[in-house]
């Protein structure tokens, strides 16, 4: 019986095993690349540079919309789900500081997936009557919606009362 000869490193071998590892990087990082530059850019707001400018007229806007002490609820009530698609009504509630509903408002709500451009939906609100809104809405898809409200008019002049919610349609 033989024994097999002593492992030896030689200067063919030290090559091979060097360019091996850099083509495992340079496999891993082609792969990262891709996907970086093939999925979602990340941009939310556009125009963001205006927007930061005009960031102390926000702030002001969310100073004065605090004074107003309103809690605002926000509910996806489900009908139906045919073929992927999601169908339902949003309901928002609005109560001032005293705990009284808020009427006579006008409002909007949209619908949005930062992950999913192009599935966007603008909705009117609708008065159903004791500081009630809603809308009915057909969504592509289940899972977690942002909802961006704005409601103006009201017993108190102000803008826009803005808020943002998170729902999970089932």
């Amino acid at each position: 019986m033989s024994t097999p000869p002593p492992f030896r490193i030689t200067s063919a071998w030290v090559l091979k095993a060097f360019i091996a590892g850099f083509g495992v990087v340079f496999a891993a990082n082609a792969v990262l690349i891709y996907f970086a530059l093939n999925s979602w850019s990340g941009l939310e707001t556009k125009n963001s540079y205006e927007k930061g400018l005009a960031h102390n007229t926000t702030l002001a806007e969310a100073e004065e919309q605090a004074k107003l002490g309103w809690t605002v609820g926000v509910e996806y009530q489900a009908l139906a789900g045919f073929g992927g698609r999601r169908e339902g009504s949003v309901v928002v509630s609005v109560r001032d500081a005293q705990g009284l509903a808020v009427n006579d408002l006008d409002g909007h709500a949209l619908f949005w997936r930062p992950t999913s451009p192009g599935n966007d939906q603008v909705l009117d609100l609708k008065p159903r009557g004791d500081g009630e809104y809603s809308a009915y809405v057909v969504l592509p898809a289940a899972g977690q919606w942002d909802v961006r409200l704005e409601l103006s008019g009201g017993p108190q002049s102000f803008r826009a009362y803005r808020i943002r919610r998170r729902l999970n349609v089932p």
